[in-house]
């Protein structure tokens, strides 16, 4: 087995499982036999161009993914509704996307403040909810002001914060805490997750790197349950707290539930569920077929859990900081246009649009 057929084989598996695909159904597909995919999966056959063309047609990539070699992405967390169809993919995907921030810190000299050991120490010593507050002082926020950048206030902590695209809704985000690089928190940028539940997933990963730092290097079992039940205490506590929730809802008492709701979640800019959530710890679970029942007779539709009402738009979420250091470099004249579309995921017609509209 050669180190070449290896890592196009193992790039082939990876890519079909990324899609959910079966290897008796790709097999197929090339019209081959399945043990003969997996030989070439294994890397034990040589890989022919015409071979490769058929897979990539299949698969629906582009021939160049079976070469690529991805830098490994060491101590991480997933953020997943589920388990994942290829976990290799995502790291893949991550990967990929660090390396290009990294790339243009160290083409432009940017650095990175390093906060967030000093938040760190602090978060430790107290509970959840403790945790939260003293995270928004650290950061300068007021207790009834909204967090109007999640994205900004990671990175005003030194943890380098990396927008990805997977075609997947299971996995939001996850978190990486290695030594040789630091803090690093990504977040799925798929259309298919709204912005309420991407800016929940950045302060949960948040959660996970202040609080449970030393998870990431553990080998020994641990209450996944209860961790992730934490950081989603410390996420909602972030985004609303206690007191300036109480505030906005009283401040709201003569609307009816579902408008009531809608202006809290728009206010705090988080979810639904995380309102109804908050209010049925508060009231009791009967919050919640009320809503539902106020919902309906306001939209004339039944509510569906996982399809966020009224959604914060989407427009370039998380992209700032990537935007700003490719323009910067184009205009140094440190990269190519066509790098800058490679970097931003968009094809060279729209990166020039978009250099167009700077000013």
């Amino acid at each position: 087995m050669s180190d070449f057929n290896a890592l196009i084989g193992n790039n082939l598996r990876i890519e079909r499982e990324r899609i959910g695909k079966s290897s008796t159904s790709l097999a197929n597909a090339l019209g081959i036999k399945r043990p003969v995919l997996i030989s070439y999966e294994n890397g034990e056959l040589e890989f022919g161009e015409d071979f490769l063309n058929q897979a990539a047609s299949v698969l629906g990539c582009k021939i160049g993914v079976f070469f690529q070699r991805h830098a490994p992405l060491p101590n991480v967390r997933f953020r997943s509704k589920k388990s994942l169809g290829s976990r290799e993919a995502v790291l893949n995907c991550c990967s990929d996307r660090l390396q290009d921030l990294l790339f243009l810190e160290d083409l432009l000299d940017k650095k990175i403040a390093p906060r967030f050991q000093e938040l760190r120490n602090i978060c430790c010593t107290c509970n959840v909810n403790e945790s939260a507050k003293k995270a928004r002082q650290f950061l300068k926020l007021s207790d009834n002001e909204p967090v109007m950048d999640v994205c900004a206030v990671v990175e005003r902590l030194g943890i380098r914060f990396v927008p990805f695209d997977y075609d997947d809704d299971n996995v939001s985000g996850l978190s990486a805490n290695a030594p040789d690089i630091g803090a690093v928190l990504f977040v799925n940028n798929t259309p298919k997750l709204s912005v309420e539940h991407k800016r929940f997933s950045i302060i949960h990963e948040m959660a996970h790197l202040l609080r449970h730092s030393e998870d990431y290097r553990s080998d020994e079992p641990r209450d996944e349950d209860k961790l992730d039940s934490e950081a989603d205490q410390f996420a909602g506590q972030f985004l609303m707290p206690d007191e300036a929730f109480e505030f906005v809802w009283k401040e709201t008492n003569g609307l009816s539930l579902w408008p009531r709701v809608s202006r809290v979640k728009s206010y705090f800019g988080v979810s639904c569920q995380t309102v109804l959530y908050r209010l049925a710890k508060c009231f009791g679970q009967s919050v919640y077929p009320k809503f539902y029942s106020s919902y309906t007779r306001f939209t004339g539709e039944k509510f569906v859990r996982n399809v966020e009402p009224l959604p914060m738009p989407n427009e370039d979420f998380g992209m700032q900081t990537f935007n700003q250091l490719v323009r910067e470099a184009i205009e140094r004249e440190e990269i190519t246009v066509s790098r800058g579309a490679e970097i931003l995921g968009c094809s060279i017609s729209n990166m020039q649009t978009l250099m167009d509209e700077w000013v």
